[in-house]
């Protein structure tokens, strides 16, 4: 009777451990830095060993990049010329471009000529253009607001915010998801990649946040087609020019976004294929990367939260389970559940495309089991 009567109270002491061990450890990886580091950490090494690689460049987007080189000689950097940005809109538009995205902010006036042709331009343009703008959760001041707002409305153009989502780790996993309770300008409930896609008559459900990384090509060529604004506005030769010709040729249909690239600029971002060695991105190529996602339909999303919960409290109740039936050099109370579920998230994340959480299953495993034991020693 006493020998079933602990058995019991071990079985139910276990029951007990394993809701424990879930529930703790599903509440500490929602709060705590450690635990969604780790998450980070290893969802970031499946990201970049396991995202889409095409077979050759992206062939319905083009990045035009404001670099050092392209404003040597210019009076100032910032903001960057806005008789350039017209230049740029005008050629980009003329060679038939599909989308234009400004990947700038517009929240002070420049020189009032340049400031009137850029406005002039995208208007011409129609609706082709789509703004960069700061909403309510960037801290702008009252005039710069104004300014922004006032910029909207005479250009007539589209916008979406082009916020960025940093996570705990500083690394950019996605975009930053729309905020209804920040209204004040046009445009603030739509991401600036949301907006240009939908431009280019492609619409993706809001919720679709976490961006689908491209990595290099498998030709070795750049994930898009990356030009310095110089080569398109100011060639230096008549070889360039030709140059410039053909390229712009390749423009036609494409969605171009246009950003600065500028060394004493810091727009610049860690991203999950820094793992690989790929560096910090610049913020206009990671808008290309969204905006390519969502032309191409692809997506990148974490498992339901529900799920998760059933996943951790699945490896805690087995971990109880092999804690309390075998001994400590069993192969079943090693590592190789561990390698397993690694296994398992690199076919979800492969096959699915959803992240399946790592660090907090294995934790759960790892915790049950070795309650799994003391049980089974006090028993």
């Amino acid at each position: 009777m006493r020998s079933k009567g602990r058995q019991s109270l071990v079985l139910i002491l276990g029951l007990v451990a394993v809701v424990a061990v879930t529930a703790g450890l599903i509440a500490v990886s929602r709060q705590t830095a450690l635990l969604k580091s780790m998450e980070h950490w290893t969802s970031d090494w499946r990201t970049a060993l396991l995202a889409d690689q095409a077979q050759s460049q992206h062939p319905r987007t083009a990045v035009i990049v404001v670099d050092d080189e392209t404003m040597h000689g210019y009076p100032y950097r910032s903001p960057i010329d806005r008789g350039l940005l017209a230049r740029l809109i005008e050629t980009l538009d003329a060679a038939g471009a599909r989308v234009i995205g400004l990947d700038f902010v517009f929240d002070q006036p420049t020189e009032p000529e340049k400031d009137r042709r850029l406005i002039a331009a995208i208007r011409k343009a129609g609706d082709k253009v789509v703004i960069g703008t700061l909403d309510a959760r960037v801290p702008l001041r009252p005039d710069q607001r104004e300014f922004q707002n006032r910029f909207v409305r005479e250009t007539g153009a589209a916008t979406g915010f082009v916020n960025l989502r940093y996570e705990i780790d500083n690394v950019v996993r996605g975009e930053a998801e729309a905020d209804n309770l920040t209204g004040s300008a046009a445009g603030e409930f739509t991401s600036f990649a949301s907006a240009i896609a939908r431009k280019a008559g492609v619409v993706m459900p809001s919720s679709d946040a976490r961006i689908a990384w491209l990595k290099s090509p498998r030709d070795g060529s750049d994930v898009f087609l990356m030009l310095p604004a110089a080569q398109i506005v100011a060639p230096a030769n008549d070889s360039e020019r030709k140059l410039t010709e053909l390229l712009l040729t390749s423009l036609k249909d494409r969605v171009v976004l246009i950003g600065g690239d500028l060394s004493d600029q810091a727009d610049r971002h860690l991203t999950p294929l820094a793992k690989l060695g790929e560096g910090l991105m610049p913020g206009v190529v990671i808008h290309t990367q969204a905006v390519s996602q969502k032309l191409d339909g692809r997506r990148l999303s974490l498992l339901n939260p529900e799920w998760e919960v059933a996943l951790v409290l699945f490896f805690s109740g087995c971990g109880m389970l092999a804690g309390l039936r075998w001994k400590a050099s069993h192969w079943t109370t090693s590592t190789i559940p561990i390698v397993l579920l690694a296994l398992c998230d690199a076919i979800f994340f492969a096959g699915l495309r959803t992240i399946v959480p790592f660090a907090t299953p294995a934790l759960a495993w790892i915790c049950s089991v070795f309650i799994g034991r003391w049980l089974r020693w006090i028993s």
